[in-house]
């Protein structure tokens, strides 16, 4: 096949069509033959072209990093694309979220829970196989409005476990930015004011529950008890001479 000269680099046409590039190493370095003679080292694309165009296009722009000073040898910079691209993939939200949770060490098992819920059901679903770096604002956007009015307190949990991911990827600089940019979107709107009970409607709901149950539902009732401080409580935290209950912990 005829090989074209030009004043940088050549451009040779293979039996296909495509055109391959190449050009002699500019500090001048040389290589050594199968037969033991010195030749000049060749850097070539690190893939062939369409058309001989597209070639020298290629050729200009290494001889533009050439006249700069930013050059290295194209099959350098080839592989340590390759790397890089190998690492975002690696990187997907999947991979680094779950690492993150076994990160972890210090949550209470309850908490563990709520954010695998949160990563599992309603993260993964739609960021598991994006690159941390492609989840944008715009994507993080989308998801929120997705839920409409649909489960308005599982949203903003998993807006907040989303938001604590990104941040440790930032920290990381695995990100330039956190994309998690929603407003107001940890907070869960209340739908109705919450209906108290009276005294008697305590005390029937008392009656009403399982025997084991019924002492539980009259200290969440009577003194105002999240469940998770409830079930808590130890015998120890009950004294009944002086008539109180401490609360030093919860589930």
């Amino acid at each position: 096949m005829a090989r074209r000269r030009r004043g940088f680099g050549t451009i040779v046409p293979e039996r296909s069509g495509r055109y391959r590039a190449r050009y002699a190493d500019p500090e001048g370095r040389t290589r050594i033959t199968k037969h033991g003679n010195t030749a000049p080292l060749l850097h070539r694309a690190p893939h062939t072209f369409d058309t001989r165009e597209d070639a020298e296009a290629w050729l200009t722009d290494e001889r533009r990093l050439i006249s700069s000073g930013r050059w290295s040898p194209p099959a350098s910079r080839h592989k340590a694309a390759l790397a890089a691209e190998g690492e975002e993939e690696r990187n997907t939200f999947s991979r680094y979220a779950r690492a993150w949770l076994a990160g972890r060490h210090e949550l209470r098992a309850s908490t563990r829970a709520s954010y695998t819920t949160a990563i599992e059901r309603h993260l993964i679903p739609a960021f598991g196989d994006t690159p941390l770096a492609d989840v944008t604002v715009s994507a993080v956007r989308a998801w929120f409005a997705s839920y409409e009015d649909r489960t308005p307190t599982a949203r903003a949990h998993a807006y907040q476990v989303l938001g604590a991911i990104m941040a440790q990827a930032e920290d990381d600089e695995l990100i330039a930015r956190s994309p998690v940019r929603v407003k107001a979107g940890g907070r869960s709107r209340v739908r109705r004011e919450p209906e108290v009970l009276t005294r008697a409607e305590l005390f029937a709901l008392a009656d009403a529950m399982p025997e084991k149950h019924r002492a539980l539902t009259l200290i969440c009732g009577m003194c105002g008890l999240r469940f998770g401080e409830a079930v808590a409580l130890r015998r120890r935290d009950v004294n009944l001479e002086q008539r109180t209950l401490t609360v030093s912990r919860a589930k």
